[in-house]
């Protein structure tokens, strides 16, 4: 199962709201992807409410699970699969996977997969 993770404050200009939307459409037009893959969200900040009623309306909520303010995210790291991301000033959310650069998911590992079954 692929985690997709974010993490951040949840102030508007961040675009989770834009990230839950996107994942949830994303979902609607492929089904079949739907038991492939979860959205984690770890965070607080003021939008904290608008987000969870925005999670939990989307057709796919039990697909997204939104964490409290972490001090240490690297268990969630981890555990999630890599991802480049970059916030552009306009606040899109630009992503492309990891790829042919090396790069591995940590929760191959034993320790990631250790660290997936306590979050």
């Amino acid at each position: 199962m692929k985690i997709i993770l974010a993490a951040g404050r949840f102030v508007d200009w961040k675009g989770f709201d834009v990230l839950i939307k996107g994942y949830d459409m994303y979902l609607s037009e492929h089904e079949d992807d739907a038991e492939k893959s979860v959205l984690w969200i770890i965070g607080d900040g003021e939008e904290k409410e608008k987000l969870t009623a925005l999670a939990f309306g989307a057709r796919f909520s039990d697909r997204i699970k939104i964490f409290p303010f972490a001090q240490d995210v690297r268990p969630y790291m981890w555990a999630a699969d890599p991802l480049r991301t970059s916030l552009e000033n306009s606040g899109a959310l630009r992503h492309s996977p990891a790829g042919g650069d090396g790069l591995r998911s940590a929760r191959d590992s034993d320790k990631g997969r250790r660290a997936a079954r306590h979050c």
